[in-house]
């Protein structure tokens, strides 16, 4: 039995695969959240789902999320004050203020529970003081 499918989303060109960095569409998850799937430039030979490279984190004030994320190695540096990615090149954190569009649609970013892991050069549990956000750290072979 072949399981559903979602629509793609469309940009304002009307397009549903875009090129930026790689091949990419839009569609949203059977809870709302709109998710993308790439296929970067570099990637030469790819066989399945590997790893979620980029996740929404909206925030109130992007600047002020950078800093409860110190813990986490950040090569961006980001300094946009609504959008900034943090993390480096095995993954990021897309920090967004509260209700800044979220690409291809006009919707809202909005707050909801998240919970993920991910591999740096530390290990730590975290939780957001605001946000209901939890990041557990755990080390990367290469820092090992």
């Amino acid at each position: 039995m072949m399981a559903d499918r979602l629509p793609l989303l469309s940009n304002e060109q009307g397009e549903k695969i875009m090129d930026w960095k790689g091949k990419q569409a839009y569609f949203y998850d059977s809870e709302g959240n709109i998710l993308e799937m790439i296929v970067r430039r570099e990637a030469e030979k790819l066989t399945g789902w590997f790893d979620v490279f980029e996740v929404g984190l909206p925030c109130t004030r992007v600047k002020s999320m950078q800093e409860n994320l110190n813990f986490l190695r950040d090569i961006h540096n980001g300094e946009d004050s609504m959008f900034s990615f943090y993390g480096d090149q095995h993954g990021s954190l897309v920090l967004v203020n509260q209700g800044r569009p979220w690409f291809p649609t006009q919707r809202g970013a909005e707050i909801h529970p998240l919970a993920i892991e991910v591999e740096d050069r530390t290990e730590i549990e975290f939780v957001h003081p605001v946000y209901p956000y939890k990041i557990k750290a755990k080390k990367r072979a290469e820092f090992l």
